[in-house]
């Protein structure tokens, strides 16, 4: 979601003889999004191997960040998640 949030701005001016005038103007300031990236250990990975995520993802405006790790299995089509933790662990074995 890209949320956007309207200021109302104003501007009040008065002269010296009292009289004033007011301009209002909307400022609508925008969410940037956050950028996904992550690394994997080990460069090899073999049957039955435990292999570490590590996050490296951003939020350019200092959001707080939830996560959604998923794999899709060789031959597969479907997304499973496996954990919503920042930097998790998955055993990766190979069907047979």
């Amino acid at each position: 979601l890209n949320k956007k949030k309207a200021w109302n701005i104003r501007l009040t001016v008065t002269d010296d003889d009292g009289a004033t005038n007011s301009k209002t103007q909307v400022i609508t300031v925008s969410n940037r999004t956050p950028v996904a990236d992550f690394s994997f250990s080990s460069s090899t990975i073999y049957n039955d191997t435990t292999v570490t995520f590590t996050d490296k993802s951003n939020d350019p405006d200092g959001d707080t960040l939830t996560y959604k790790w998923e794999y899709q299995e060789p031959n597969s089509t479907t997304w499973t998640q496996f954990s919503t933790e920042k930097n998790p662990t998955k055993v990766l074995n190979k069907k047979k």
